[in-house]
């Protein structure tokens, strides 16, 4: 007997997985504390791309990001009370290119690479992002089976 697709969905597939990123440039101490100012365009294995808004930093700064499971209770207003988190864990890295998209007016792409990491944070946070897109690629109907 065929499977229905609501016997297929379970409620931790339609959940919203998200990280509040909170990036600061080490050189000039500035901060980007905004939950939805960063997003992320990919992981890599020592690194990150994100979008973030311009003349946060340039190309060789060294910066830090701190990741924080959402929801959270608190709202975070800077850098060290991201880090308090319970769940939060930190990235330091150097920023490789920078580059501006015209569709991301006002924002610019940041290429991040990994100098001072917990590799194995990080490779749980590329895990459960990976499967959160499994679970949702599971879902999609098989055309042309």
């Amino acid at each position: 007997m065929p499977k229905t697709l609501a016997s297929l969905i379970k409620v931790t597939d339609l959940e919203l997985m998200k990280h509040l990123i909170v990036l600061r440039n080490d050189m000039s101490g500035l901060a980007v504390i905004d939950e939805d100012a960063i997003r992320i365009l990919e992981f890599r294995e020592k690194g990150i791309v994100i979008i973030t808004p311009e003349n946060i930093c340039a190309e060789k700064h060294k910066v830090t990001l701190a990741f924080v499971s959402l929801p959270i209770k608190k709202k975070v207003t800077t850098f060290a009370a991201a880090v308090k988190f319970k769940d939060a864990f930190e990235v330091i890295g150097k920023v490789v290119e920078v580059t501006k998209s015209p569709e991301f007016k006002g924002q610019v792409t940041l290429s991040i690479e990994f100098t001072q990491y917990n590799i194995k944070d990080w490779k749980a946070l590329i895990v459960a992002y990976i499967e959160r897109q499994n679970s949702i690629n599971r879902l999609k109907p098989n055309h042309g089976r």
